[in-house]
């Protein structure tokens, strides 16, 4: 592993996407965004996403194009993707949640036709800091990764969800696939040569196995809650492509474009008990989960994602690991764009 600084690179973000005809402030907002996915940690969502916008902006994605509004009511809102980053379709998402929300105490905003978030939990970062409760859905129209419970052919996307509410010291921040591990993760297995801690996937003839390898060959990724109890993450997957239906774009479909639907909620406290109520209960309630005994093997109670803020602060100022891997892959596109990698 070797340390990157922070800032050049999302220098070199900025670079990329600028020199493919983005405005400088829309790369700025996207770079940001990649950066600081990897330096919480989610490296398979992380600066890998260069890569993808290196491959996909002028060819699908349009360097100049702004997510449209398509439907407005005073708690709602409908958002066609309109072939721009699906990062700037989130950014408008979220700025008319916290403008609804804070009106009408919770905001739902849909979004269609837009590209690959990148992971989930980043995005929620700045609704958590302000006080919201956040969940987001995100769904794929046309990748096959999972099968429906007691099915062999995929019918699904890995279907993520993350969720996000503030306590009286770090938020809770939790993003999960609705299977049980993303695409990104069943890739690194296979680039390090490792098998599933459990049978996770499927081989072509449904057969559970550990074999990540399965998957490229004709299987499948499990739901979460595995082979006995996979139902759970198919009922989740289900209702995410149901919020896509809703917003009008493509169910999973292997003949539709391949896009990205996703589902915002913000609630803001303030709403219900109010914020002082909520943080001294929550302060008690805590208190309470982490006085549990802890287990052999573990070193302590922790809260999904309660050190993502303390971790994207240390990469600001002591950098970012990357593995030679990405750091082969990110010099490639630097030598593909005549740009100088850090």
């Amino acid at each position: 592993m070797q340390y990157f600084n922070y800032d050049k690179l999302f220098d070199f973000g900025v670079r990329l996407l600028t020199g493919k005809g983005v405005p400088k402030s829309k790369a700025e907002y996207i770079s940001g965004i990649v950066v600081d996915t990897e330096a919480i940690g989610i490296t398979t969502h992380g600066v890998a996403a260069f890569q993808f916008f290196d491959n996909e902006v002028g060819v699908n994605i349009d360097p100049k194009a702004a997510p449209k509004i398509i439907k407005e009511k005073d708690a709602t809102a409908l958002i066609d993707g309109n072939s721009a980053f699906g990062q700037l379709s989130m950014k408008l998402a979220k700025e008319l949640a916290v403008k609804k929300a804070k009106k009408s105490g919770i905001a739902m905003i849909g979004v269609r036709n837009g590209f690959w978030l990148g992971a989930l939990a980043t995005h929620l970062i700045s609704l958590v800091e302000q006080g919201f409760f956040a969940q987001l859905w995100a769904q794929n129209s046309t990748c096959k990764d999972c099968a429906p419970y007691g099915g062999i052919d995929p019918r699904f996307s890995t279907n993520p969800v993350a969720l996000a509410f503030p306590t009286n010291k770090d938020p809770m921040i939790a993003d999960i696939s609705t299977a049980a591990m993303s695409m990104s993760k069943v890739n690194q297995l296979i680039r390090d040569g490792r098998k599933a801690d459990d049978k996770l996937f499927l081989d072509k003839d449904g057969n559970p196995t550990d074999d990540p390898n399965a998957f490229p060959k004709g299987g499948t990724i499990l739901f979460f809650g595995g082979d006995k109890q996979g139902y759970k993450g198919y009922a989740f997957s289900l209702w995410c492509e149901a919020l896509t239906a809703m917003a009008g774009g493509d169910c999973n479909n292997p003949g539709a474009k391949p896009r990205q639907s996703f589902n915002l909620l913000v609630i803001d406290p303030e709403a219900f008990a109010g914020m002082d109520y909520y943080q001294k209960e929550m302060k008690r309630f805590i208190e309470h989960v982490k006085s549990s005994r802890v287990r052999k093997g573990f070193s302590g109670i922790r809260i999904p994602g309660d050190k993502t803020i303390r971790k994207l602060n240390e990469a600001k100022s002591k950098g970012i690991p990357l593995g030679e891997f990405m750091i082969e892959k990110l010099t490639a596109v630097a030598v593909k764009n005549n740009l100088s990698f850090p």
